[in-house]
């Protein structure tokens, strides 16, 4: 092995630098694969009605992209009011569930729903 490398190699190791395949900041899961679409469709929201759609199992090590987009135009102001992906306890298990939200004031709203799945490391 080439004595300047192994030098370096271990200078590098004695000051605390180390090169990682992935960093992330503290307190962050890391990626580990690209996202993947789980969940594509249609579906008009109804004004005020917190929607919501059974994604998969729990998992720790999973994280979701949510896109929603409008499929027509709409009134000025129209606005997703909250949109989210939460565990929720069914009485016998637990799912992730998308739920989405329109302002009471807004008419019903067309768009399309792309939820894109992320595997993470474990914390």
């Amino acid at each position: 092995m080439n004595p300047k490398l192994v030098l370096t190699l271990l200078s590098l190791l004695m000051l605390g630098v180390f090169i990682t395949p992935v960093q992330s900041a503290p307190g962050r899961a890391a990626a580990i694969g690209s996202p993947v679409v789980i969940m594509d469709f249609n579906v008009t929201l109804e004004p005020g009605v917190w929607h919501g759609w059974f994604v998969a199992d729990s998992s720790a090590n999973q994280t979701y992209l949510v896109e929603v987009t409008p499929l027509e135009p709409s009134v000025d102001g129209a606005c997703i009011e909250r949109y989210l992906v939460q565990p929720e306890y069914n009485g016998e298990s637990w799912a992730d569930v998308l739920r989405i939200m329109i302002p009471a004031f807004m008419p019903p709203l067309a768009v399309n729903v792309r939820v894109l799945a992320v595997k993470t490391r474990p914390r």
